[in-house]
């Protein structure tokens, strides 16, 4: 007995195929969506009328979303069908599996997709329903259905149709974004950090422990200064809350340069001793007596060193003096100067011409010898 073959359901013309246009959001199966939310837009196409036999195989899906929504690369979009030739009624559609966004691809801020569906198949006389997933923009349109298109494309044929997304009256409420870090100083009492976020925001910066250690506001320029309670140097997190809503945290560091290396005094003879180091390029050099007193400032050159020309009155007693350095607003530890590294300046030449107030001054000098702290 010879064998029958069965031949495979032929590709159908896609002339066959329609676009369904008057099924559309809202339904129980789409909702509508709120402004500013995730959805779901809806397209639906049909098989040829009840009685057409061939079979749609495989089908490539090109949509553009609607004004004021974005097509959801993270999400995954669901299908549906229902066979008036099957069932007699078009009352029940049954779900197909959902599927990850994976088999489209994404272009123009992700408003347009191209999708390769080679595995679809749809039957004779079958509608079929697609939803893909959408972002909705809070400045859409509400209560309204808003129309982007799509194209289904078989064998080089394409039937274009429409793409809905409803929206409803409502708005859901979006966080604001996270304050952007920009630097910190701390040359004031406490460190302070500064950074944009959204005008009348109040910044609250934390600890890695999730303690506040600084609170502000952001200005109606956009940018903020937040002094904050921490030792240096740290590492923090800032947030913003605007309409009552807070931003997801924002990690930063706050690390200040390290102290400049000290390395010798010259100028002796000279009337103005300097103090040499290594420091950041272009970092300032300031020189402070026990006093706090600047006595002296200078900055580093290309190679990281530094020569700081220190005040000549210092040389009438002999003290300690500290270098910092500051990089952008942000100042290093110190560094010790013992007055035994500081030179007796050559009475000659620092006092001249100066008559007995002059010589008196110079017994000081001379009754000064090392006094070594370090």
């Amino acid at each position: 007995m010879g064998s029958v073959a069965i031949a495979a359901p032929a590709s159908a013309d896609i002339n066959d195929v329609t676009a369904q246009n008057s099924y559309r959001p809202p339904t129980s199966w789409v909702p509508a969506v709120d402004l500013g939310a995730n959805g779901y837009s809806l397209v639906t196409w049909r098989n040829a009328a009840p009685g057409n036999q061939s079979t749609v195989v495989g089908v490539t899906i090109t949509a553009t979303a609607p004004a004021g929504t974005t097509f959801d690369p993270a999400g995954v979009f669901k299908q549906r069908y229902n066979n008036p030739n099957n069932t007699g009624t078009t009352a029940t559609w049954p779900t197909l599996g959902n599927r990850p966004m994976t088999d489209c691809t994404f272009s123009n801020g992700d408003t347009r997709i191209v999708c390769n569906l080679a595995s679809i198949v749809i039957t004779p006389g079958e509608y079929r329903q697609f939803a893909f997933p959408v972002k909705v923009a809070s400045t859409a349109t509400p209560s309204t259905v808003l129309t982007g298109s799509a194209t289904l494309t078989n064998s080089g044929r394409s039937v274009p149709a429409s793409l809905f997304v409803a929206t409803t009256a409502n708005s859901v409420a979006v966080k604001p974004a996270s304050p952007v870090f920009l630097n910190a100083t701390n040359t004031g009492a406490s460190p302070v950090v500064h950074g944009t976020g959204a005008p009348g925001a109040t910044v609250t910066i934390r600890s890695t422990a999730g303690a506040v250690v600084g609170t502000g506001t952001v200005g109606a320029d956009g940018t903020f200064a937040v002094p904050v309670t921490t030792t240096l140097p740290a590492d923090l997190t800032m947030t913003q809350t605007a309409d009552g809503l807070t931003s997801d945290p924002a990690a930063f560091s706050i690390t200040p340069p390290p102290a400049p290396t000290f390395g010798s005094v010259t100028g002796v003879p000279t009337k103005t001793p300097i103090v040499n180091g290594t420091g950041v390029p272009g970092a300032t050099v300031t020189l402070t007596d026990p006093s706090g007193t600047v006595v002296g400032t200078g900055t580093v050159a290309p190679d990281g060193t530094f020569a700081v020309p220190v005040d000549p009155n210092l040389t009438t007693s002999p003290v300690d003096l500290t270098i910092t350095q500051n990089v952008d607003g942000l100042v290093s530890g110190p560094t010790t100067v013992s007055a035994a590294a500081l030179p007796i300046v050559d009475p000659t030449i620092a006092l001249g011409a100066v008559g007995v107030g002059g010589l008196a001054f110079l017994g000081v000098l001379l009754r000064r010898r090392t006094r070594v702290h370090v």
